[in-house]
């Protein structure tokens, strides 16, 4: 193998990658210990169907939904559940404020597919929980971008480290510069989609670990889970492309790669809001959004509470957005590629 060097490197960052997500699903098991102690929606809905007194009425919709309806007249506490069978229960608990004080609950959060919102006035606190609701999937890959990023971003300096001492090594392999370099390119391309498809596996595991998976993808969805592969391989091929000629500092430029990526979108921001009635500062406005379309990062799905998926330029992926973020990162990706190659093919010992 003519990159067997890079496959060890490549590995060596997997087993870095395999032990962050193993510490991951430590954390993941001490939470669910913890919650487990915790008053949980069934173990409310218990106390209040079993207080002395208490009112319960059960009726079947039509949709095959088991709804139960609780009153308990000792503390007012009134529940509302819809148990719908493997798609989970939607509870609805109102209760007094003092009541609900005395149980120490969270606000808002959301495990897996379990989602727990508590809103409070002065009379009443009103608890809404999901269980095992629709769970996007291409969520479990968005939460995997920042790994693969920061994994592109350690393996993104090869043929920079093939300058440093090793040029001549490398050119006494019985293959091509451009086919040496490509190879190195695709074993550091294949580590970055080891390093997605991993997470995912083991987000989908943790997320068994609250709820029963129930997870759904959409065409939203479907170009998120694209993008989550092509924005991380077009980030490595640019900070390659920044390195390829160099035989010392490229982790400079590779650790000033992000705060410029970072700062860039805001600079143009910043010159569209506040300089629109100078032809100057639109001007620049216009040359800094042109330069940004350049950086992978700007087309990174972003995912709302609501379920919305969207690109941080402010466009929801659909039809014509959607199709155009994966071309115009798939071109960015074979641009770098190929200009890293031409690069490191002129390079002289």
């Amino acid at each position: 193998m003519m990159n067997y060097v890079e496959v060890l490197r490549v590995l060596r960052g997997l087993r870095v990658v395999a032990i962050i997500l193993g510490l991951v699903v430590l954390a993941a098991i001490v939470l669910r210990i913890i919650l487990a102690s915790a008053a949980s929606p069934e173990a409310l809905v218990s106390r209040a169907q079993f207080a002395t007194g208490a009112r319960v009425t059960t009726t079947h919709l039509a949709d095959g939904t088991v709804r139960t309806k609780i009153f308990d007249p000792s503390d007012g506490t009134r529940v509302t559940m819809d148990d719908r069978g493997y798609y989970g229960k939607h509870i609805v608990i109102v209760e007094p404020t003092t009541v609900a004080r005395d149980q120490h609950r969270h606000g808002t959060f959301s495990i897996g597919s379990m989602s727990w919102d508590e809103q409070s006035n002065s009379n009443t606190s009103t608890i809404v929980v999901d269980t095992n609701s629709r769970e996007d999937i291409a969520v479990l890959f968005g939460i995997s971008v920042p790994l693969a990023l920061i994994f592109a971003t350690i393996i993104a300096c090869a043929l920079a480290r093939e300058n440093e001492g090793h040029l001549e090594l490398a050119w006494t392999k019985p293959v091509s510069r451009d086919r040496f370099a490509l190879g190195a390119i695709a074993v550091d391309l294949a580590g970055i989609a080891a390093t997605i498809v991993g997470s995912v596996i083991v987000f989908a595991l943790i997320n068994l670990l609250f709820q029963l998976p129930h997870f759904y993808l959409d065409a939203a969805g479907f170009t998120a889970i694209v993008l989550t592969f092509t924005v991380p391989m077009a980030w490595y091929a640019l900070l390659t492309t920044a390195s390829a000629s160099l035989k010392r500092g490229c982790g400079a430029v590779v650790g000033t790669a992000w705060p410029a990526a970072f700062v860039l979108p805001i600079l143009v921001g910043a010159f569209s809001a506040h300089h629109r009635d100078s032809m100057l500062g639109q001007m620049i406005a216009g040359v800094l959004r042109t330069v940004d379309t350049l950086n992978p990062l700007v087309y990174l799905p972003s995912f709302s509470s609501n379920g919305t998926i969207a690109l941080h330029a402010g466009l929801t992926l659909v039809s014509g957005t959607a199709k155009s973020a994966i071309v115009t990162t798939l071109v960015l990706l074979l641009i770098y590629i190929a200009l890293a190659v031409l690069q490191w093919r002129r390079v002289e010992a």
